[in-house]
């Protein structure tokens, strides 16, 4: 089951379908109410828009088993300020957290690829932590201006 955390104090309890291993795209767009996401163990997709503009989205936890987060999949959630991304996340997609509010990124070594403007026009992001092996598209981080990344 997928946890959401309102505004307001209270829970939203999403079941999902034992075998359903993704997040479905457009799922959550423009949830203004959500502030926190719990993404449960066994979803290894988080597709296209899914939590695109999610203004007051400040927190993610996300599964190990996630492996790949789709186009524009957290565009635009601009309280989102720290993100950690799981040890087995293979892909970021095109747009992926375009115009958020990340201040912070650290991308495990398993990331081997993120895609055109992933982070771009993320103004407040200074710092990115990532693998040396990891295909990065010259664009990703277009825009992010006092940008420091530093490989490992």
């Amino acid at each position: 089951m997928l946890i959401l955390e309102r505004k307001d104090g209270g829970k939203e309890i999403v079941n999902l379908p034992s075998e359903q291993n993704y997040i479905r795209k457009q799922a959550f767009v423009y949830r203004e109410d959500i502030t926190k996401v719990l993404i449960p163990e066994g979803i290894q997709t988080i597709q296209k828009e899914a939590f695109w503009c999610c203004n007051a989205l400040e927190t993610v936890e996300f599964p190990q088993s996630l492996f790949l987060i789709e186009e524009e999949a957290f565009a635009g959630c601009k309280c989102l300020k720290r993100i950690e991304m799981p040890d087995n996340l293979e892909e970021i997609k095109e747009l992926a957290f375009f115009a958020a509010g990340l201040e912070e990124v650290y991308l495990s070594e398993a990331v081997k690829k993120v895609g055109s403007k992933a982070f771009s026009t993320c103004k407040k992001l200074r710092k990115v932590k990532l693998s040396r092996n990891t295909a990065v598209a010259k664009d990703a981080f277009e825009d992010c201006y006092n940008l420091e990344i530093e490989y490992f």
